[in-house]
């Protein structure tokens, strides 16, 4: 068994149909640990150009965008990790025919595991709301952060 994250690094040095996906194995209290690593991005405070400042905001909304995921979608397909994606977005990005030859190849149970592991903390759900926000709109005011 191996834990790691599926990148660029990974995906050029593993051959994705010797590899298997699985969840967290429950704990003693039958509940799962899972981590969720994310590319976060943001702006320093102190960006005082206000060109420089708003090609930056353009590049985080375009990192939350959907076209930056489909082209993720895509590069995962031609590296032969299709099976590893989200199905959600196989759907949504390819053609019903390709999308219908890779969910077949999905291992079973990624899924559940993948619901799992991306199963939001109720204490962060406003960052998912601020995400939304500024993708369409300018930086909030105020930062927010999850609750502990």
């Amino acid at each position: 068994m191996q834990f790691t994250y599926i990148n660029g690094q990974m995906m050029s040095t593993v051959n994705p149909n010797l590899i298997g996906i699985a969840p967290v194995p429950l704990g003693p209290s039958g509940k799962r640990g899972n981590e969720l690593n994310s590319r976060m991005q943001g702006l320093n405070a102190t960006i005082s150009n206000p060109t420089r400042r708003e090609a930056a905001w353009e590049w985080v909304r375009f990192r939350a965008s959907e076209e930056a995921l489909r082209v993720k979608t895509q590069v995962f397909v031609e590296a032969g990790y299709a099976k590893y994606m989200n199905p959600e977005y196989l759907r949504r990005f390819l053609p019903q025919q390709e999308y219908e030859r890779y969910r077949r190849e999905i291992p079973p149970g990624w899924t559940d595991a993948l619901a799992e592991a991306i199963r939001p903390d109720p204490g962060c759900s406003s960052i998912s709301q601020v995400t939304r926000r500024n993708n369409a709109t300018s930086p909030p005011s105020t930062p927010r952060s999850c609750s502990n």
